[in-house]
């Protein structure tokens, strides 16, 4: 009887410790603003968007946060992504990769950042840390520097306005090019 009588005792002082040994504070966790929060996160996706279930095109990133009990919700890329649009698929008609992304809902705007690199299918290049692709209007644009290299040429400016297949562009400060000799 004293053998079960310890056991339960121990099991019992166990627990009360363990059980005074938790601090909850109310307060920290009422100050919590779950608003803030993802409504849902993933890591490793693909994205496809597709047209008569034609694969139109694919995004894959390391991680995605939505959120969307916010007044104007928006989907955080975090990590970047890797984006490819298709003339028709598996032709890449552009690609599209940075290291941080966001996409505002509402507002049909999308805005990447950090090393920015979009390659075209005729084999434009644009270099840049920020773009905007407007969803709506069809275009992208920035108001920083860009770096744009094609096959005979590399062009430096700040500011760009394109369209989104960045075939037609237009930089606002142009500040030289570099012909290439082959």
């Amino acid at each position: 009887m004293f053998k079960i009588f310890f056991k339960n005792s121990t099991v019992i002082l166990f627990i009360a410790v363990l059980f005074f040994s938790c601090k909850t504070d109310i307060k920290k966790i009422n100050e919590l603003d779950i608003k803030h929060l993802p409504s849902q996160k993933a890591k490793n996706i693909t994205i496809l968007r597709t047209d008569s279930t034609i694969i139109k095109a694919e995004i894959f990133a390391p991680e995605v946060e939505h959120f969307f009990s916010l007044k104007n919700p928006y989907t955080n890329f975090p990590k970047g992504l890797e984006a490819t649009s298709y003339k028709k698929y598996p032709v890449i008609e552009t690609s599209l990769s940075c290291q941080k992304a966001k996409h505002l809902i509402n507002e049909q705007l999308w805005i990447v950042e950090n090393k920015v690199v979009v390659i075209n299918d005729i084999g434009y290049k644009l270099e840049t840390e920020l773009l905007y692709w407007d969803e709506e209007k069809r275009s992208i644009y920035t108001e920083k520097d860009v770096r744009i290299t094609t096959e005979n040429e590399i062009i430096w400016g700040k500011g760009l306005t394109a369209d989104q297949d960045f075939k037609d562009y237009e930089i606002i400060e142009p500040v030289g090019s570099i012909y290439i000799d082959e």
